[in-house]
Order: structure tokens, then C-alpha cells, then sequence
């Protein structure tokens, strides 16, 4: 399911409230919905595209610092998927 995207002049508490039914039944998990949904506002802000978030994670700049709280205990965010969601990922032992 593709997660919603903000209104132009939403909350983010509204948009929020909006996303996270949506987001449930595909991952189970209302903290985890919740913080893609917040996520999501917070990148629709920096009005950016999925390609200059992801140039901007490879060159090193990481302005997408808290991706990690995307993902559930035991995984840890690696980039993000076409649309725009994070890429969670076991976390491996090192």
C-alpha cells in the first residue's frame, strides 16, 4: 500500500491521525506507522525527491538522521524503498 502523502496546509498531527490507519494493516504495528507517517510529514517539508534523499545519505550527508526509528527493535533502516518508506533490515552482529 502506498503511504499517503500531506495535504498542502495539513498538521502533521492531523496528517498523522489521517496515515496511520491506513499504514496498519500492512505493518502491524501503530509505533511503526506512526513514525513513517511522521517520517513522511517530516520529508514532505524538506521537499525533497527519493533520489536527493538518497544522494544526500550516499555522499554522507545524513539529514535523514531518526530513519532509524522507523524500524521495529532488532532492525535498523538502510535507505529507503521506491516509495519513499524505509528499508528495514535485521540488524547483524558485528
Amino acid at each position: 500500500m502506498p503511504i499517503p502523502k500531506p495535504n498542502k496546509g495539513e498538521s502533521q498531527s492531523d496528517f498523522v491521525s489521517r496515515c496511520i490507519p491506513d499504514l496498519y494493516p500492512e505493518y502491524n504495528d501503530e509505533q511503526q506507522s506512526a513514525a513513517i507517517c511522521i517520517k513522511t510529514y517530516e520529508e514532505s517539508k524538506m521537499n525533497m525527491s527519493s533520489v536527493d534523499r538518497v544522494a544526500l545519505k550516499i555522499s554522507g550527508i545524513n539529514l535523514l538522521a531518526g530513519l532509524d526509528d522507523a524500524c521495529w527493535e532488532g532492525y535498523e533502516a538502510i535507505g529507503l524503498k521506491d516509495d519513499g518508506s524505509p528499508n528495514c533490515v535485521p540488524i547483524k552482529d558485528k
